[in-house]
């Protein structure tokens, strides 16, 4: 069993002594309470060991959509039916009743759960373990993620479950370390903190404390569940095609497109996700004629709006840019969208000699270049923003 060094358990009492009284505030406030007793009785009802075999779909829906981890989904209605499309409800049963009621280690049972969960991480899970039994299992998400670090814990869980989707043996050692934060919590005046508690803490430093640093450029903060983005500082050398394309992804989501790739099937190791897991849908809005539509389908990522593109990407790693350039040129006719080359800065140069040619040259206004660099800094500019909004409206 780890214990905190004098260092840790001198910067975990600070914090606590910093933000107490506000802490306090919190976890008595009415409408936390009504929602976690709310919550807490759904689950518990919905969930119970000689339900869970029947849960039915509709079911399924409310405990899903009543995640904090899909609450930055435009449309939690799609995201769910595309759980419950990849999984099946007879999937979804089995791996929440191994998860919640089978025996031995809980690292198996979670790596079991989110084999067959396919579309929900390791957020939406731990969460749904968190309310369930908030006396043993904590939230894995964004907050600790950035919260242990400041606390300097970050050694107390393996690096991977910083970076890439949760593993269940990464699980048990993030359990093992919030322990010790939450066992302080209770040394500290919370004599009965548990799990959910510890969650309005790291929501507390997450918001008052790492979101008041200045950001780094390349530094990815918080997204929304279910992208599984790496949560730890992420420079632009280590960024790959299919990476760019899931963040391009991820972003239009945060700011409410929807989205689109022409590789759905590819998958990210910096995401961990395939890139239609992320896509918001699948099937190419028909927004002009049929004959148009095959070209505009091999564009990278497009985000639309009220069926229309708004904004088309095309991710370039290599040395040239030409291909990207060409397939934007040719849907220059029927659609207004803005045009945009993502790549490693090293290109840019070759982008400018590329858009002084024709045929680009003629539309030369409408394309733009983006680094990687610039990527991930906007990416994190938006979920800064995010993470203000719900300290402002309220979680």
């Amino acid at each position: 069993m780890p214990t905190l060094s004098d260092s840790q358990q001198q910067a975990v009492a600070m914090y606590l002594t910093q933000f107490g009284e506000r802490l306090r505030h919190e976890l008595s406030d009415e409408g936390w309470n009504r929602e976690r007793r709310e919550r807490s009785e759904s689950y518990q009802r919905v969930l119970a060991r000689e339900s869970i075999d029947s849960l039915s779909e509709e079911a399924f829906r409310d405990v899903a959509k009543a995640l904090w981890a899909l609450r930055l989904w435009t449309n939690k209605d799609w995201k769910v039916d595309d759980v419950l499309g990849k999984s099946g409800i007879a999937n979804i049963r089995g791996g929440l009743a191994t998860l919640l009621y089978g025996e031995g280690p809980i690292g198996p049972r979670y790596d079991h759960c989110q084999g067959l969960l396919r579309g929900l991480g390791g957020s939406s899970i731990t969460e749904i373990l968190c309310f369930m039994y908030p006396q043993r299992y904590p939230i894995w998400n964004d907050k600790p993620k950035k919260v242990l670090p400041l606390l300097g814990m970050k050694e107390l869980v393996p690096n991977r479950a910083y970076r890439y989707q949760l593993k269940g043996k990464d699980y048990e050692h993030c359990i093992l370390a919030l322990s010790l934060v939450r066992d302080q919590m209770r040394d500290q005046g919370f004599r009965d903190a548990d799990f959910l508690d510890l969650d309005i803490l790291m929501w507390l430093l997450f918001l008052e404390v790492v979101g008041r640093v200045p950001s780094v450029p390349g530094m990815v903060s918080e997204a929304p569940e279910e992208y599984g983005t790496s949560e730890e500082v992420i420079g632009a050398e280590q960024l790959e095609h299919w990476d760019a394309m899931g963040i391009l992804l991820e972003l239009g989501n945060l700011l409410g497109y929807e989205t689109y790739t022409s590789d759905p099937s590819r998958e990210s190791t910096v995401v961990g996700r395939t890139l239609g897991d992320i896509a918001s849908v699948r099937d190419f809005p028909a927004f002009t004629y049929e004959r148009h539509l095959d070209t505009a389908r091999r564009i990278d990522v497009v985000w639309f709006s009220e069926g229309f593109p708004s904004y088309c990407f095309e991710v370039e790693c290599t040395t040239g840019v030409t291909s990207g350039l060409l397939r934007l040129y040719q849907v220059r006719n029927f659609t207004r969208a803005k045009f945009f080359i993502v790549s490693p800065a090293s290109i840019l140069s070759r982008y400018r000699a590329q858009i002084s040619n024709d045929p680009f040259y003629a539309i030369r206004d409408r394309y733009e270049f983006r680094s990687f660099d610039e990527l991930l800094e906007f990416f994190d500019r938006a979920k800064e923003y995010y993470a203000a909004r719900d300290h402002f409206l309220g979680r």
